[in-house]
């Protein structure tokens, strides 16, 4: 068995913005009581199943842990410093996923010890190149935070990280050749960004949240619109590298750019081949985000 990634889930539902298409909400959150880490002590987090998970994915060919959330995960610091501590003992890419608000809150000293401890990139999730769009969308009760994307990544430059931008492309938003055109050169020029990510809003067969799923699909790409963001990378981009999960990067004027999606399950890949693991408070590890009989322990 081959794997892409090791996912691991920090913290509970709890989420600081209000995105409209929050996949967590359409697949379900665990509850606070659920989370066998929610104690005073490093101890809680099941870090026996951890070292297991890491142990399993290290020898699928996994060198990348990307560190997540059903919500925020940057609501729990202190669990991020000791996540990083453990995983990147056996992976040399650690990533954080985050929307990046509350990294300007966190002490300098603090996010710092994580690139020490070996977090690498720092992936913000964004909707728009026009941060007052993120801002209305995203985080409308943020009145005030102007600017506060390029903010953050400068200051995680700063601390020694590199930068990626994880942009949902939704309809009227990044959507079509023009508006990624535009998203590539404000990453390049504005974020400094080293990678932009680019993965169409989605959602799950059977979701648990109708009005998000609603949302969703007024906002959704049709393929055709799709085919046209991908036919205008693959003629104007040079394409660098295929993923196992099909994903493909490209360099599109010296912006590093990765077209994707964020389902997990991909039949093409095989069934000797998974896209990622993803390992959960409560000490399981599975390879679906929707589906709880996708679990291995």
């Amino acid at each position: 068995m081959k794997v892409n990634t090791l996912s691991v889930v920090i913290g509970d539902g709890s989420c600081n913005f209000s995105c409209p298409y929050c996949v967590s909400k359409m697949t379900g959150i665990e509850e606070p009581e659920e989370l066998g880490y929610l104690e005073p002590t490093p101890g809680g987090f099941y870090w026996r199943n951890l070292h297991k998970s890491c142990e399993l994915a290290a020898r699928s060919g996994v060198h990348t842990c990307l560190l997540t959330g059903k919500g925020e995960p940057t609501l729990w610091p202190k669990w991020i410093g000791h996540v990083v501590k453990k995983v990147s003992q056996y992976f040399p890419v650690v990533e954080l996923q985050t929307n990046g608000q509350k990294l300007m809150r966190i002490e300098e000293r603090d996010v710092h010890t994580w690139y020490l401890d070996g977090l690498t990139t720092i992936a913000i999730s964004m909707v728009h190149y026009d941060e007052n769009v993120n801002q209305r969308l995203l985080y409308p009760h943020g009145a005030g935070h102007a600017n506060w994307n390029s903010k953050i990544a400068d200051r995680m430059h700063q601390l020694g990280f590199s930068v990626r931008l994880s942009v949902i492309m939704c309809r009227g938003y990044i959507w079509n050749p023009d508006t990624v055109q535009v998203m590539c050169g404000a990453a390049r020029d504005i974020f400094h960004a080293e990678q932009l990510t680019l993965v169409p809003v989605t959602r799950p067969d059977s979701p648990r949240d109708e009005d998000v799923a609603a949302w969703v699909e007024e906002h959704r790409l049709f393929s055709e619109q799709l085919e046209e963001v991908k036919t205008f990378l693959d003629e104007n981009a040079v394409a660098l590298q295929i993923l196992p999960h099909g994903a493909v990067v490209y360099d599109y004027e010296d912006q590093n750019v990765c077209l994707s999606n964020c389902l997990t399950l991909d039949a093409e890949a095989g069934e000797e081949n998974l896209r990622q693991l993803i390992y959960f408070p409560d000490g399981s590890l599975r390879y679906d985000w929707r589906y709880p009989g996708a679990r291995i322990f």
